[in-house]
């Protein structure tokens, strides 16, 4: 999730279901299409790299050559990979918290080569010499006319085996027009169906892409062509509005229609809003995709992934810091911090990097959501961040599973008998990365107030989950926010206002304070805040927690 968003009140029903104004309608009632479920990984993976490893810096490029740049090395890396780019920051106008020190390529290829997970580098001087080097011949001339062009492109690309350029790259760059796509949509639904008919057989069914079309979203291209993922995006109020191939109301129908023909329990990469009304909204297009059961895996900044899915984590099997021995006390108040937006893999980049270099990591138990696909898509980097645990981190799986859905809309769009099945599925694939990661408790997204519409049952029924930490942000009482569901402890995040009375609970109480990773960005933003907490408050992991709270339960000391 990018930024705190409002609180969503849920009615589940089986004819329609509504979320703070948005209406998700009537279910489809459509049988699900089963995945085979026999790949190691959720998402396909690059072989492993070329022992020399070449080294574009298109960091002073326009993003029209950036754009050329990015799906080149989708082509290039398609067998092996062998090129690296380092590619800009976006402007801030692209939808993306000022505090997220985007995609900082150079610094990850210098630590993969220190680590030895990458053999050696060469730098190449330009596009140019990439073109040339890899005797890039034809190319897909997208439709500066038509703004969702560039998805198409992408996804012609892959399955053609030729990069996107624009009109201007043909004589810049000497190239040659394989697949000329000007003047022959009139409609992005025209254009995506036309995909569909055509290119949907020969890409790979294990994965989607959301991500937005304008030419600022080059981040993830290299993978969408290397892998042939199917590649979509929604409109919104201002990219949506008068733009003749654009229609928000017509695009949210026929892709909900579309999704509902693809394999459920699949992930989704990228993200749905881009900006301030560009693009559906971050809760909408979640809500769309878990209806046809698939979910989000947050990671529309993720730059190299053609190069990143091909290196092997040096690890053969992670695990966690054991509890500390901490003694329940009657006249404690006990707290977990859990940290949100772990899900969202752009984060895990540079946003939190910091907190594992700062000299102060350690001294402040935190819970980390984490997204577990995070493994299969850049496993050095989950080396990094679990040879840097220290004994009051804890992570845990984010948010609402393996990835981001909102559990009262997963599934929604199956007709009911099926429905069982598919989220029983979600849970298998949910349980085995928690134990690949060795988590044992579970972040829910969840926005509002009603409890009856999130299916706890079916996250306590998944073996490696011991506890659920549901909400983001927080909305019930106390006395509300502990309770035994299938064995397992639910437990929800305390209201702000009832943080600051803390001293006023009956001890010893047990509590969780939701920590919006946006507002805590550092330690020292972590420290303010728990400086102001009373004194008989002893922050401990949320696995800790949960363990002392079984012991008050039970009458232990």
């Amino acid at each position: 999730m990018k930024k705190l968003l409002g609180c969503v009140v849920a009615v589940l029903a089986y004819t329609s279901l509504s979320m703070a104004g948005y209406d998700i309608g009537k279910s489809e009632m459509v049988e699900p299409v089963w995945p085979s479920m026999t790949a190691k990984s959720l998402f396909p993976r690059s072989k492993k790299p070329a022992d020399t490893v070449y080294v574009l810096d298109i960091r002073g490029l326009d993003y029209n050559d950036i754009a050329l740049a990015t799906t080149a090395q989708g082509i290039i890396n398609k067998d092996v990979p062998h090129l690296y780019i380092y590619i800009p920051k976006p402007s801030q106008t692209a939808a993306t918290s000022e505090n997220l020190a985007i995609c900082n390529d150079e610094k990850w290829l210098t630590w993969l080569v220190k680590e030895k997970y990458l053999k050696k580098t060469q730098k190449i001087n330009s596009l140019k010499e990439a073109i040339e080097k890899w005797q890039i011949k034809k190319v897909v001339v997208l439709d500066p006319q038509m703004p969702g062009s560039f998805n198409i492109a992408t996804m012609v690309a892959g399955v053609e085996g030729m990069p996107v350029a624009y009109p201007e790259h043909i004589k810049k760059y000497n190239l040659q027009i394989g697949v000329d796509l000007r003047g022959k949509f009139k409609t992005n639904i025209e254009a995506y169906q036309w995909v569909f008919d055509n290119y949907w057989p020969k890409m790979d069914h294990t994965v989607l892409a959301w991500i937005s079309p304008q030419k600022n979203f080059c981040h993830l291209r290299d993978y969408l062509v290397a892998k042939k993922i199917f590649t979509l995006w929604v409109t919104g109020r201002v990219d949506g509005n008068n733009v003749p191939s654009a229609n928000p109301k017509e695009e949210e129908k026929f892709f909900r229609q579309l999704l509902a023909k693809m394999p459920v329990n699949i992930p989704v990469l990228g993200f749905p809003w881009a900006g301030d009304g560009v693009g559906i909204g971050e809760q909408e297009g979640v809500a769309i995709m878990g209806c046809s059961g698939k979910f989000l895996t947050c990671c529309d900044w993720k730059s190299n992934l053609s190069v990143w899915t091909g290196i092997e984590s040096k690890q053969q099997s992670y695990k966690q810091k054991p509890m500390r021995n901490i003694k329940l006390e009657n006249a404690k108040i006990y707290a977990a911090l859990v940290m949100s937006d772990g899900d969202n893999l752009n984060t895990w980049i540079d946003y939190f990097y910091p907190f594992w270099e700062d000299k102060q990591h350690g001294q402040i138990p935190i819970g980390w959501t984490l997204g577990p696909a995070l493994i299969d898509l850049q496993a050095p980097l989950v080396d990094y961040y679990y040879d840097g645990l220290t004994n009051t981190d804890s992570f845990g799986c984010a948010v609402s599973g393996i990835g981001y859905i909102l559990p009262e809309t997963f599934g929604y769009d199956f007709k009911p008998q099926q429905r069982e099945k598919v989220w029983r599925q979600y849970g298998e694939i949910t349980g085995k990365y928690m134990k690949k990661l060795d988590m044992n408790w579970v972040h829910i997204a969840r926005f509002g107030t009603p409890v009856k519409d999130i299916p706890y049952e079916k996250y306590a029924a998944i073996d490696a989950v011991k506890s659920i930490f549901s909400d983001y942000g927080g909305y019930l009482p106390y006395e509300q926010t502990l309770y035994q569901v299938g064995g397992k402890t639910v437990c929800h995040a305390l209201k702000d206002d009832q943080i600051k009375e803390l001293d006023k609970l009956k001890t010893p109480a047990f509590v969780y304070i939701f920590l919006y990773n946006w507002g805590f960005s550092s330690y020292d933003k972590v420290r303010e805040f728990t400086n102001t907490l009373p004194k008989n408050v002893v922050l401990v992991r949320p696995d800790e927690l949960m363990y002392l709270y079984k012991q008050s339960k039970n009458g232990k000391k």
